[in-house]
């Protein structure tokens, strides 16, 4: 009856208390965890203020320790000292794996960054450096084809002015009488030095290519058309007028008496190779 009463009481288990519970008895549903479960001596305080008190301000290390690769938490209650320090130890070193892999790959991305950054630098200034390369080919191509046109302007004068010098010295115009071998007008371009200073022409100087170049320029500016047979009519015209003014008899008679004594044998020698290489142009 005396039991009956407890039952009803609600205490089913009273008259069959142990000191310290039943032995791996874990306890039923709606009892306290740990009810008839041996708890360390450490962790005593904090159950019983957990149990009598619901505003416990104790700390349990349950609640302090976070798990980087998760899972179940560890029954700390079954733990012994040594047991409980290894699983904080490793709880710590795992923590600080993670911040020096995080730490590694930032270094990583900030190094990665650094990279692009002076790719995209270097990749900058060779377009800037390309830029300026092409600009300053552009303009070495227009003073080069400046310089040409004016080159060809001289020329072109040149070839103009050969006629009427011709003539002067031919018809008497040119009365001096200390010519010198460069005051005749020989049928090739005069030559020109550094800073466009004239060079003095000499025998060696009339050859048949230099002579061609000049007398067929001067054909194609007195052509009066550009078909191929209005060139080779004027190139025929310039030929015969040459040969004619170069002349060695008509040349010697004319003109020799007024070349100063000093250059006369050198006059002499650009005459007779002048009137020599026309003569093989036409009669090619």
């Amino acid at each position: 009856m005396q039991w009956m009463a407890q039952e009803e009481m609600g205490d089913p288990f009273a008259g069959f208390h142990m000191p310290g519970g039943f032995p791996g008895f874990h306890g039923f549903p709606g009892f306290p965890l740990g009810f008839g479960q041996r708890i360390p001596r450490r962790h005593r305080h904090d159950n019983d203020q957990h149990q009598h008190a619901s505003t416990s301000t104790s700390r349990r290390a349950a609640d302090e320790v976070r798990f980087e690769r998760g899972g179940p938490v560890p029954d700390i209650g079954h733990m012994t000292d040594e047991e409980y320090a290894e699983w904080i130890r490793n709880g710590i070193r795992e923590r600080q794996h993670r911040r020096d892999m995080e730490d590694m790959e930032r270094r990583r991305r900030e190094r990665r960054e650094r990279d692009r950054k002076r790719e995209r630098e270097e990749y900058m200034e060779r377009e800037k450096e390309e830029r300026r390369a092409a600009k300053r080919r552009r303009e070495n191509a227009r003073a080069q084809e400046a310089e040409k046109r004016s080159a060809e302007e001289n020329r072109k004068a040149e070839r103009r002015g050969w006629r009427g010098r011709c003539a002067a010295l031919m018809d008497g115009e040119i009365v001096s009488i200390n010519l010198k071998f460069a005051d005749i007008p020989w049928p090739v371009y005069t030559a020109t030095g550094s800073d466009d200073v004239s060079v003095l022409i000499t025998p060696d100087d009339i050859t048949i290519d230099n002579v061609r170049t000049f007398l067929f320029a001067l054909a194609a500016d007195e052509a009066k058309g550009v078909d191929t047979k209005s060139v080779e009519d004027a190139r025929k015209k310039v030929l015969r007028d040459a040969i004619r003014q170069f002349h060695p008899d008509r040349f010697f008679a004319r003109v020799l008496p007024r070349v100063r004594e000093a250059d006369r044998d050198k006059v002499k020698e650009g005459v007779e190779r002048t009137s020599r290489l026309i003569n093989e142009l036409m009669s090619k």
